[in-house]
């Protein structure tokens, strides 16, 4: 039988402290029995409060009734559970807020939850018809959901809930994370695209906070977005970068197609095109520029984390695209040099050029795109012997 630590951090709120040490308190006893756990420690953070959260917590503390670990100054809310876990005994840790908007009575399913399908983690998730969350949370919450998900094949509705449990094996594997608000998201990004992590979810009811919250909705907001896609960047650039490059292409395609049929009919590019014609190009060549450094940065991180392509798609584009940028390169140079075969051997003979501008533009953006291609030809031949030599270590 496994022994519980629940961590509650808190950061002013004498509001309600002492009600939701009291409610873990009075339930330990039936996660106790109805879950399976040999034991449950109740573990207070008090994260440099300047109100009398400290005090209260001190009360139960004292009569042995709670572990408390107190801070004069305020390290944050990710800090505090991550000072937590660190004196827990339990062999599976768990979080739980101050503010009394979930039940600790909720751990029992989530521990059941656990049992049944052998998961490191499971979240309580709030976002549900029982949930009370504010609705710009709540929208700000589905945005979340759905990038995360856009990213990912395992589906998490609510990756930034302040109530979960993990296994002390497990939570070792999800360093470096945080130490703000953004703790929870982080976390669980990392958790869902780690493939050794298995991650579930259990619906719990959500209430309203007591006291005053501390999250800024915009603030917060953007450093929960910039924590998903950094820990985003680390596991699936291929997936980010891969968006971009399409759309881009796309655009040009889009934009190129006056400009083509009008070359393919009167076999000139008017001047009125020029701005067109330059986005076309722009677009285009930072289209698959994107492409190519979303494959190649997949399959560096794939090197790290020790994965393969995760995709059909994604594994032929590593097989097919990646061994052959070098002839790529190379067809993008050769290409630009017989586009502009006329431009050079007018300026080698009488030291002018009389071509149109668009086959300059064209060509020197091509013989951009062709180093590029070699350089990130060189960077996979480089991949290639890493894995080679870390095959050759096992």
């Amino acid at each position: 039988m496994n022994k519980l630590s629940i961590i509650i951090p808190a950061y002013n709120e004498e509001e309600g402290i002492r009600e939701i040490i009291e409610r873990t308190l009075s339930v330990s006893p039936k996660i106790q029995s109805n879950a399976g756990i040999s034991d449950v420690e109740v573990i207070v953070v008090n994260d440099g409060s300047q109100d009398a959260t400290a005090r209260f917590a001190q009360e139960y503390s004292m009569q042995n009734r709670i572990r408390l670990i107190s801070y004069e100054q305020n390290r944050g809310y990710g800090a505090a559970i991550k000072s937590g876990f660190a004196e827990a005994s339990g062999e599976l840790l768990s979080f739980l807020d101050a503010d009394g908007t979930c039940d600790p009575l909720n751990f029992i399913d989530l521990i059941h939850k656990m049992k049944e399908t052998d998961a490191d983690i499971v979240i309580g998730g709030r976002l549900n018809r029982n949930s009370r969350m504010p609705l710009t949370r709540k929208l700000g919450n589905v945005f979340y959901r759905v990038l995360v998900h856009a990213i990912s094949s395992k589906k998490v509705n609510d990756i930034s809930s302040g109530m979960r449990i993990m296994k002390k094996e497990s939570w070792k594997k999800l360093s470096p994370l945080p130490d703000g608000l953004h703790f929870t998201p982080a976390m669980s990004v990392r958790a869902i695209l780690d493939r050794s992590i298995k991650i579930e979810e259990v619906p719990i009811p959500y209430e309203e906070r007591v006291g005053r919250s501390k999250l800024s909705v915009i603030k917060d907001g953007f450093r929960f977005l910039g924590a998903i896609l950094e820990i985003s960047f680390t596991y699936k650039p291929l997936r980010l970068f891969g968006c971009i490059g399409i759309v881009l292409i796309f655009l040009a395609l889009l934009y190129g197609i006056d400009p083509i049929v009008h070359y393919i009919r009167q076999r000139n590019v008017p001047e009125d095109r020029i701005y067109r014609l330059l986005f076309v190009l722009v677009a285009g060549i930072s289209g698959v520029q994107m492409l190519f450094l979303g494959l190649m940065t997949q399959a560096i991180t794939n090197l790290i984390h020790n994965y393969e392509m995760e995709t059909a798609v994604e594994r032929i584009l590593d097989k097919t695209v990646l061994n052959r940028l070098t002839f790529l390169g190379i067809l993008c140079i050769l290409a630009a040099v017989l586009l502009n075969a006329n431009a050079i051997l007018q300026y080698v003979s009488l030291r002018k050029i009389f071509v149109h501008w668009s086959y300059i533009v064209t060509g020197g953006l091509l013989v951009l795109l062709g180093f590029q291609l070699l350089g990130f030809s060189i960077m996979n031949r480089i991949v290639d012997l890493l894995k080679e030599q870390k095959k050759g270590g096992l």
